[in-house]
């Protein structure tokens, strides 16, 4: 690490601390769920965003895509939170997948889905693109028991 002249770098883990500014930035080494602070080897996904989100940061750099602050986290914590539940809630009115009519279940369980979560993220950048194959791997690993 480059330390940038007139500032004081003190590394306590995972946080670097920026005394000139008072900022904390969290360097995230590959993705934020797989890497830091053996999150997902211990911790399903929901408590590792938890985990995340009670670390003292104001910014963190992930190594791919950009950067950003705590709510970015935060935010990511509460979409998983709620898709999961919406998936939930699909599932107990809709019941597991059947034989019969294949097609108007899925449309079903994800409509509704999508339609619980579509007014708080549908702004977020690649939600379009990216809503259906989230959706499906919530719904999977509901079947699953993850």
């Amino acid at each position: 690490m480059h330390a940038v002249p007139g500032y004081a770098v003190n590394i306590k883990g995972l946080i670097i601390e920026l005394h000139e500014t008072f900022s904390k930035v969290w360097l995230c080494a590959q993705d934020l769920l797989n890497t830091q602070i053996e999150l997902t080897a211990k911790l399903s996904k929901y408590s590792a965003l938890d985990q995340a989100a009670n670390l003292d940061f104001d910014r963190f750099i992930p190594s791919h895509f950009d950067s950003g602050d705590k709510s970015c986290v935060t935010g990511t914590r509460d979409f998983f939170n709620d898709s999961r539940q919406a998936v939930l809630a699909g599932l107990d009115k809709h019941g597991w997948l059947n034989e019969e009519d294949v097609g108007k279940w899925f449309r079903s369980v994800t409509g509704d889905t999508r339609s619980a979560l579509d007014d708080k993220y549908g702004h977020w950048h690649g939600y379009d693109e990216m809503i259906l194959p989230h959706m499906l791997r919530q719904v999977s690993g509901s079947y699953l028991g993850f």
